[in-house]
């Protein structure tokens, strides 16, 4: 263990509110706590199930639910890997605006008629409100109107998720710049430059006009045809068809001629189950043509060395990184795989201490 927390470059002793605690004691109490959230899961969901009863439509509830995780969670993974501004106090910030957004939407949604809205008028502040309402909510008409109801709460699920994404990404924004130090350091997060342990020396790609669509997917030359071939598929699904035909264009289309409300069952029927089943069908059978594939064909000649912490190279390993034009630099590489090898050894054993024993 003592060589792993090494080799990650982290320190022996880690200061915590002014208590010294071991880098290894805290690895094994947060494993353990890691352990008991997973745990603790499911008699969560077991006990919500039982006294959580429905009252919305099932998409919306899917909805405000989505909104009560991406909320909070969406900002801080994306602009935890990607921004160099980002710290603790953002991602806090995040989960308190965007998922509390979202939780107490959902308190409102479920106890609005029988408490919330009695409360209001007993106050005498249902007037005052439904008339904020109607004024936050005209410049939007006729796609969002938002008026008092007795009976339900008037801002639904859609519109809450909106507003937990749009809090949660300003609460990051504006927490990590305020309380900002000094800059991340994305190579170090990323591998890259100095901390490119694995050498792999790649060349920066130029952009040009007929590799700008496939940089901006992520395909690098390290993609076989089988890689392009799922990029472009994602892509084109999730870019082309979800975000422009379904969204975009249907978006114009009402706003030029607005559709009948008999139409938005069958769009709904085809973007929902239709297109979903046929992309479904068609995954699982060339999944399976490629493990019928697999089961026919020998493997490929790839062994792992202990010893040596040496690897037999694959005639199509060595022909992809030919063609890239890059020389592979062997004894660097042995020798970085040795090293992981080694890691693996010593994180297998029976306790922390005898794995921290063979590596020392």
């Amino acid at each position: 263990m003592a060589s792993l927390i090494d080799f990650l470059g982290l320190p022996h002793k880690v200061t915590i509110m002014g208590i010294n605690l071991p880098t290894f004691e805290l690895i094994v109490t947060l494993s353990l706590f890691l352990r008991m959230v997973s745990v603790g899961v499911s008699p969560f969901f077991l006990v919500v199930s039982i006294y959580f009863v429905q009252l919305d439509y099932i998409l919306m509830f899917t909805v405000i639910m989505t909104g009560l995780w991406l909320g909070g969670a969406g900002p801080v993974m994306v602009f935890g890997l990607y921004s160099r501004f980002g710290n603790s106090v953002g991602a806090f910030g995040s989960l308190i605006f965007g998922s509390g957004l979202a939780a107490a939407g959902l308190f409102l949604q479920r106890n609005w008629a029988e408490a919330v809205y009695p409360w209001l008028e007993s106050n005498g502040w249902h007037e005052p409100l439904g008339f904020a309402l109607v004024a936050s909510s005209r410049p939007f008409h006729p796609y969002i109107v938002w008026e008092m109801n007795a009976v339900k709460f008037p801002i639904n699920s859609y519109e809450l998720y909106f507003m937990a994404m749009f809090s949660g990404i300003l609460a990051y924004v504006v927490g990590s710049f305020l309380t900002q130090r000094t800059p991340y350091n994305l190579d170090r997060l990323l591998h890259r430059g100095i901390y490119d342990v694995a050498q792999e020396n790649k060349a920066p790609l130029k952009w040009s006009v007929r590799n700008a669509v496939s940089k901006l997917i992520g395909i690098t030359p390290e993609y076989t045809r089988g890689d392009k071939v799922i990029a472009w598929s994602v892509f084109g699904y999730a870019i082309v068809y979800q975000f422009g035909l379904s969204f975009i264009g249907v978006l114009i289309w009402n706003l030029i001629s607005p559709w009948p409300d008999e139409w938005w069952s069958t769009y709904f029927f085809i973007t929902s189950l239709g297109v979903i089943s046929t992309f479904s069908g068609s995954s699982s059978e060339a999944s399976s043509t490629c493990a019928r594939s697999s089961a026919t064909s020998p493997p490929a000649p790839m062994t792992l060395s202990t010893t040596a912490g040496s690897r037999a190279m694959s005639p199509s390993w060595t022909k992809r990184n030919s063609k890239r034009g890059q020389a592979t630099n062997r004894t660097t590489d042995t020798d970085f795989f040795a090293r992981m090898v080694k890691l693996r050894d010593c994180n297998s054993g029976t306790s922390f201490q005898k794995s921290a024993k063979n590596c020392s």
